[in-house]
């Protein structure tokens, strides 16, 4: 009977050890998520902003990559196109801004859509949704082109401010 207990005792020691055995979990079929953040348009230039950035070939170049963007579908696709986009902004930062242009608030600009392309790069990546970034990428860009806008209408000379006939006669009634 002892030896009975003890083979009892012993195989159900062994049987309480063993690892259960887990199951591989079926993968998911991939199904493509419904695009829920529609893009944002891009925004019209207006005439003399075009007229100024007819002869900026870089900047052509840029607004047409990333006119396609919007026919893009997949992130096999987007990736590649995130790439030559990456190439088109660096070309665009090394060439000569026309005159009108050349102002540290579009360099800006430009910058931060540079940023927002790099991180929907990063996005694409990590196998992350990269469409919130892209989002953020063309609100960037948009951005930009209204600056564009904003500069070329307010063209202001420098020297209607320098010149002012009324500050001229407000700083003679400080002297006297």
């Amino acid at each position: 009977m002892r030896i009975l207990s003890a083979m009892l005792l012993l195989l159900g020691t062994l049987a309480g050890c063993q690892q259960p055995v887990r199951e591989a979990p079926a993968e998911l079929p991939a199904v493509e998520a419904a695009d829920t953040l529609p893009l944002p348009a891009p925004l019209a230039l207006n005439a003399s902003a075009r007229n100024t950035l007819e002869n900026w070939g870089a900047f052509r170049t840029l607004e047409d990559r990333i006119e396609s963007v919007y026919a893009i579908r997949g992130p096999e696709d987007m990736e590649l196109k995130l790439e030559e986009l990456a190439e088109d902004f660096q070309a665009l930062e090394d060439s000569e801004y026309p005159q009108a242009f050349d102002l540290p608030a579009v360099r800006s600009r430009e910058r931060v859509v540079r940023t927002f392309l790099f991180k929907t790069q990063a996005a694409i990546y990590y196998r992350r949704d990269y469409r919130p970034a892209l989002r953020q990428f063309l609100e960037a860009y948009n951005a930009l082109r209204e600056q564009l806008n904003r500069v070329e209408s307010n063209q202001l000379d420098p020297s209607l401010f320098r010149d002012n006939p009324v500050n001229q006669n407000e700083q003679n009634e400080q002297d006297e």
